[in-house]
């Protein structure tokens, strides 16, 4: 059987190299280039068209490329009927710690105020904080918040941490349920999203749940750009109910060039780049799910698109 890489403004080839080493004697293809579609028992995917998958009747497994599987939801009937997978990467988690862990300390110690200060000519010295003063809340417990929750609390700093369903991890203290929100956002001095996109948590981040934080509080959202309202983030802002936000993600990538987040000066963005998927470590996992679906086993890592993760 064959395998057939199917990436929206991503580059295919890498990928189509390095499984070709992987998988000796197996055929893979991009998308659009397949000769014998019903060759075809497995799809790799990021944003993938809509009722693509469709094309290939005998789909045994839809293997995201990355850890989310949010661009695969509502866009291919196959997609409910097809077995998916996502990757997990320990160092998509270790990048997503060191990218976090630079946000925070850039903000705890003033160094983009200082910078600003650099290009003014202005020396002016400014209080700064300390870790073990300071308290996180991560929002979504899950693989990579978790490790995020729990290597922040290594470092000494203050962390809470909130999901959907009750977990117990070391030196965290966690909540759950909508009840128990404020508890974990009470005192939060940075609040991080890494939560799943799920149909319950769209839109998470609205002018109520900013409400429920501190005025110092900073935002930083990694998770995925649906997940807030970004009318809701400018108008905590100017309403003084947070003191300002770090986004990696959007809900339209790029971001447009006439989007407010640019002009904001409380609002600071990156392109997408907290956490990005390397390629030898995932192909690894690719070729190994191929091998499984081949023989008739479950494929590692397999996710529910009905939960959304």
């Amino acid at each position: 059987m064959d395998l057939v890489i199917c990436f929206k403004d991503k580059d295919e080839t890498p990928w189509r190299q390095a499984l070709e080493l992987a998988l000796p004697g197996v055929r893979v293809y991009e998308h659009g280039n397949v000769p014998v579609p019903n060759r075809v028992s497995m799809a790799l995917c990021w944003y993938p068209e809509k009722n693509l998958l469709s094309q290939y009747p005998n789909l045994k497994l839809i293997q995201s490329v990355g850890a989310g599987i949010d661009h695969l939801i509502g866009l291919d009937p196959a997609a409910t009927t097809v077995r998916v997978a996502r990757i997990v990467d320990p160092e998509l988690s270790r990048d997503m710690y060191e990218f976090t862990l630079a946000i925070i300390l850039d903000q705890m110690k003033n160094l983009n105020k200082y910078w600003a200060d650099e290009a003014s000519m202005v020396w002016k010295p400014r209080p700064y904080r300390r870790i073990e003063e300071t308290k996180i809340a991560i929002i979504g417990l899950g693989k990579i918040g978790a490790e995020l929750a729990i290597s922040l609390s290594r470092l000494g700093f203050i962390v809470s941490g909130y999901s959907s369903s009750d977990k117990v991890l070391t030196n965290v203290d966690t909540y759950y349920g909508v009840d128990q929100l404020e508890l974990a956002l009470l005192n939060a001095d940075f609040v991080v999203n890494i939560l799943p996109l799920t149909s319950s948590t769209k839109g998470f981040f609205d002018l109520s749940f900013f409400r429920l934080c501190k005025k110092e509080a900073f935002f930083i959202n990694v998770g995925r750009g649906a997940h807030l309202v970004e009318d809701d983030l400018e108008t905590a802002i100017d309403e003084q109910r947070i003191s300002g936000a770090f986004l990696d993600v959007f809900t339209e990538e790029p971001l447009p060039r006439d989007h407010f987040f640019w002009s904001n000066p409380s609002i600071r963005i990156s392109p997408h780049v907290a956490a990005v998927t390397n390629t030898k470590s995932a192909v690894e996992q690719i070729a190994e799910n191929f091998k499984r679906i081949e023989l008739g086993m479950a494929p590692l890592n397999e996710v529910s698109l009905d939960k959304g993760y």
